[in-house]
């Protein structure tokens, strides 16, 4: 027979452990990661309420955004990571902030129906191919992409370009406008799956923006060209 002595060793062990669990799940949950999730579907759910009944398309793209955010919250919780790639978390920042945004337009009756729209389905599209990233990939975890980015005239890699990019729902908002680290060519970066413009910049002369999706299909590493003029 153990003496009573392990036996209370082992006990106050399995206490300590289960609470530290239940300490660390309340902390996951209270993370600001977590909380970026809770806003989309909150936001959604808000607007789905708020807007009426013309509004239709939008409302039945606010129900695909609630079921998305969902899917990548309960994937999430159910890691063992503390906290999302940094670069991720700002991508489903951004979609956070666009419906919050609505949320405030819709009270304030600031909108239009067209924009509204536009917005929601940028968001919905930008959830939509996460989701799908992580079904088609293996291990079906949340991971950003590398991207590589070729900057050429003909088939000659032309050297010396900055290469920017932005997400499809902010693309008028130049202060979300993000050069990667390093010069062209290549040069590469890791980024979300999700809806994007890229462009190439060099002084005062830009290139017009290409609009790049980028995942959706599991794949972790993506080559784009861009065209030098």
């Amino acid at each position: 027979m153990m003496p009573v002595w392990k036996l209370f060793g082992m006990s106050l062990l399995l206490l300590c452990t289960s609470n530290l669990a239940v300490a660390q799940e309340s902390l996951k949950k209270d993370s600001v990661d977590n909380k970026i999730f809770e806003s989309i579907i909150k936001s959604a759910s808000t607007l789905n309420i708020t807007l009426g009944p013309s509004h239709s398309p939008s409302k039945r793209k606010l129900n695909d955004i609630q079921s998305n955010a969902k899917f990548l919250q309960d994937l999430f919780a159910s890691t063992g990571e503390s906290q999302l790639p940094p670069v991720y978390a700002q991508s489903l920042s951004l979609d956070a902030k666009i419906l919050v945004r609505l949320v405030k337009e819709t009270r304030d009756r600031k909108y239009h129906k067209s924009e509204v729209y536009a917005d929601v389905q940028n968001v919905a599209v930008d959830l939509s191919i996460k989701v799908a990233h992580i079904k088609y990939s293996r291990g079906g975890a949340i991971k950003n992409i590398q991207v590589v980015v070729h900057t050429k005239r003909a088939d000659q890699e032309v050297t010396g370009y900055e290469v920017w990019y932005v997400p499809k729902g902010w693309a008028s908002e130049q202060s979300a406008f993000i050069r990667f680290d390093r010069v062209s060519s290549p040069t590469s970066m890791d980024l979300a799956p999700g809806n994007y413009f890229i462009w190439l910049q060099s002084g005062q002369t830009k290139t017009s923006r290409l609009p790049v999706k980028l995942g959706g299909d599991g794949k972790s590493r993506r080559d784009i060209d861009l065209i030098v003029p």
